[in-house]
């Protein structure tokens, strides 16, 4: 998507504008809003899953390495599968082809459970009768080891990376001390208090509760009783006080979304308590959410931690979540965590990271241009930053992708400043739809070396025609001087867009 070549290719194949020399082939608008899978160099949405493209949620295609494999979404390296939970024939977090159990479940949760991370048959993290052990490879690893295998095969950190960045086997990574696993830091449970212990890989205040049920999933499996001692990151609650008791004083129950600002708050499915976060978070949990994100995107501001999962796997996610890349976007590779359900009755809408209310501004980079998100701002630039041509575009211009929005009120916004500029996408057929700088017509454009083109009732600033890299289609010609100036006029006196 964020390809000037491209879109200048799509502004040339349209009717409104004139020509430039500089436009090449145009491409496809595969983007996370229409692609499960991932997007190709021709903006067309591949499934993602091979070696040669591999990605999810419309990130850009990857070609892994001959030492990797597309697991996920993701290229792995050889040895990293497996699943975190040990089965009744063991295999270590990173084991190989038949490492890893069937009855892992998620992180606590029961057979019964409710809200985020509840497991389908119980079950922590790690755990195996006979697998275990440092080994990994094609059978799973070494014997013994009732904690679940160790480093796995190669690869990423199995376990949690110390602070000197050592890599802490799954067997070593559940203590008090060093606790996480799936190659996040490493936290040091005790330093919370006395009462913090680390419980499947995850820092847990053990000082209060007792009963039964609790935990992640709720219901009557999982967790380790009721009260706080049961609650983890994704816990069900409807008020922070028995979250910053087991999490900490940061800890909040979180039960709507915080959006940016213009846009209204939608309610979570259930409250869950989580903790703020900037990167790194307990256990077997992700940092959800910031610029690039689905959350972001879809009127969730916030950044905080929620349980990892896996897509197309057994929904660990509990009713009305969903698991889905939680991560940047614009990253080759994302992490997955529990967030709303996408095909869910409750998913908010789209808002594209704020309004859009730097549209013709001058810029040298996208993020000139934000808000929106950095996934929906453009700056095109006046040099085409591929082929060294000049565009036309002196100064940049800041031109926002409208494609995933509302057409009329997200391109307009509070102040009015966006206009539809549509053109044609021959990739996929379609019409593509982007907001640029409003103006009126018959009067002087915003900016100098742009002019004012008609469009319907109203207009949209557009670079003049005698700009470097603009010009116009024979046998209309640039006008240079008097009121058509920067206008592709024909020899009737008609000119295009005036």
């Amino acid at each position: 998507m964020k390809n000037v070549n491209w879109l200048l290719a799509g502004f040339c194949a349209g009717v409104i504008i004139a020509v430039a020399p500089s436009c090449g082939p145009a491409k496809g608008n595969c983007s996370l809003s229409n692609c499960n899978g991932c997007c190709d160099a021709n903006g067309q949405c591949q499934a993602g899953g091979t070696i040669s493209a591999c990605g999810v949620a419309g990130s850009a295609c990857r070609t892994c390495s001959l030492s990797e494999s597309c697991v996920s979404g993701t290229c792995q390296p050889f040895g990293t599968g497996g699943a975190q939970g040990g089965g009744s024939a063991g295999g270590g977090t990173g084991g190989g082809s038949t490492g890893g159990g069937s009855a892992g479940g998620g992180t606590g949760g029961g057979s019964t459970g409710g809200g985020i991370g509840g497991g389908s048959t119980g079950g922590g993290t790690g755990g195996g009768s006979t697998g275990g052990g440092t080994g990994g490879g094609s059978t799973g690893g070494g014997t013994g080891g009732s904690t679940g295998g160790g480093t796995g095969g190669g690869g990423a950190c199995a376990g949690c990376v110390a602070i000197n960045g050592q890599c802490i086997s799954t067997s070593l990574s559940n203590a008090d001390s060093l606790c996480g696993i799936g190659g996040v830091a490493c936290v040091d449970c005790s330093a919370r208090g006395a009462t913090w212990h680390c419980s499947n890989y995850q820092c847990v205040n053990t000082g209060t509760g007792g009963g039964t049920g609790g935990g992640t999933g709720g219901g009557t499996g999982g967790g380790a009783g009721g009260g706080s001692a049961g609650i983890v990151v994704g816990s069900p609650c409807t008020s922070s006080t028995a979250c910053i008791s087991a999490l900490g004083s940061s800890a909040y129950c979180k039960t709507t979304t915080t959006p940016t600002p213009g846009f209204s708050s939608y309610a979570y499915p259930s409250g869950f308590c989580t903790l703020p976060c900037t990167g790194t978070c307990p256990g077997s949990t992700v940092c959800a959410g910031g610029a690039s994100t689905f959350m972001t995107i879809y009127d969730e501001a916030d950044r905080f931690c929620t349980p990892s999962c896996t897509s197309g796997t057994t929904n660990t996610c509990g009713t009305g979540f969903g698991c889905m890349a939680v991560t940047d976007l614009t990253q080759t590779t994302q992490q997955e965590g529990c967030w709303f359900d996408p095909n869910g009755s409750t998913f908010p809408p789209f808002t594209g990271g704020g309004y859009p209310n730097k549209l013709g501004n001058a810029c040298t980079a996208d993020t000139d241009c934000m808000p929106p998100d950095f996934l929906f701002a453009w700056c095109l630039q006046a040099t085409d930053t591929s082929t060294g041509q000049p565009t036309g575009f002196v100064g940049g211009y800041c031109l926002a992708d409208s494609n995933n929005a509302p057409r009329d009120t997200w391109c307009a916004g509070p102040s009015s400043l966006g206009i539809e500029l549509p053109f044609t996408n021959p990739a996929d057929g379609g019409i593509s739809y982007n907001c640029g700088r409003r103006c009126t017509p018959g009067t002087a454009a915003p900016r100098t070396g742009y002019v004012c083109m008609r469009y319907g009732t109203s207009g949209y600033m557009w670079p003049s025609c005698a700009n470097a890299g603009r010009g116009c289609t024979t046998p209309a010609t640039c006008q240079t001087a008097g009121t058509n100036a920067g206008y592709c006029c024909y020899t009737d006196g008609g000119c295009i867009g005036k």
